[in-house]
């Protein structure tokens, strides 16, 4: 049996919403709420498998709710059911199991309910390792926009950050891509290998080829396999100095 809960501010959605979900035998709906505060306070109680989740409801949305459940429930599936295609990005960037705009059709259900119960059924099998690490896939990968398409970067793939303008980009090898995060966030997101060497700039140390003094202690970035250069503000190069040893 696949316990779940729901969290909808919307009575009718929520209606709507069980009545797809009685056509499922495995399927046992174990908490309904409007209030997404009570699921995080039974949410560990019930111990679901499954959140099904709007996105825009009021006090808290549903890209917070599932970023605090899956801080108590690792291993929760997380499903987004939504009218807005826009927040696709963010989820997945939390790396949620499945995404689904409003109304839902059986159809799409089915899909659901069969990517779950394989899943599921992998771990029984001791392949848990494997399910896990499928789910967690997306956790190496920053998505970005262009035009209308949604662009997957491997984060180990990015060369450097650029904030100017109040605007962000990321650069790759194979071109330039503009981010909606602020340079703070991406060096949370990216962390690892990444270094702030400048108020304007993060940089992937793996791709650094050669660090050149300029005046007043501050230096110049090259890359390798890339025309940039990375300019090192005097405020950052004493922690260039430190983690590169020189």
């Amino acid at each position: 049996m696949i316990n779940l809960v729901i969290a909808d501010n919307d009575s009718s959605s929520q209606e709507n919403l069980r009545n797809l979900l009685k056509n499922y035998e495995n399927i046992q709906v174990v908490g309904s709420y409007q209030n997404p505060a009570s699921v995080l306070e039974e949410i560990k109680s019930l111990n679901p498998h499954v959140l099904i989740t709007d996105i825009s409801m009021p006090e808290m949305d549903g890209l917070e709710l599932a970023q605090k459940v899956t801080a108590l429930l690792p291993n929760i599936y997380v499903v987004f059911l939504t009218e807005y295609e826009k927040f696709a990005l963010n989820a997945f960037e939390l790396g949620v199991f499945d995404y689904i705009l409003k109304p839902a059709t059986q159809e799409r259900f089915n899909k659901l309910i069969q990517r779950i119960t394989l899943d599921m059924a992998a771990r029984k099998r001791g392949d848990a390792g494997i399910a896990i690490s499928k789910r967690n896939l997306f956790k190496d990968y920053i998505a970005v926009s262009k035009g209308e398409s949604i662009i997957v970067i491997n984060k180990a793939e990015i060369l450097y950050c650029c904030a100017s303008n109040k605007k962000t980009h990321i650069y790759v090898n194979d071109g330039c891509f503009e981010c909606r995060y602020t340079l703070e966030h991406l060096e949370e997101i990216l962390k690892a290998s990444f270094l702030r060497c400048h108020r304007s700039y993060l940089v992937n140390m793996q791709f650094i080829r050669e660090i050149s003094p300029l005046f007043n202690q501050t230096y110049l970035i090259r890359l390798k396999n890339s025309r940039a250069e990375i300019p090192v503000s005097r405020n950052y190069a004493i922690r260039i100095k430190e983690c590169l040893h020189f």
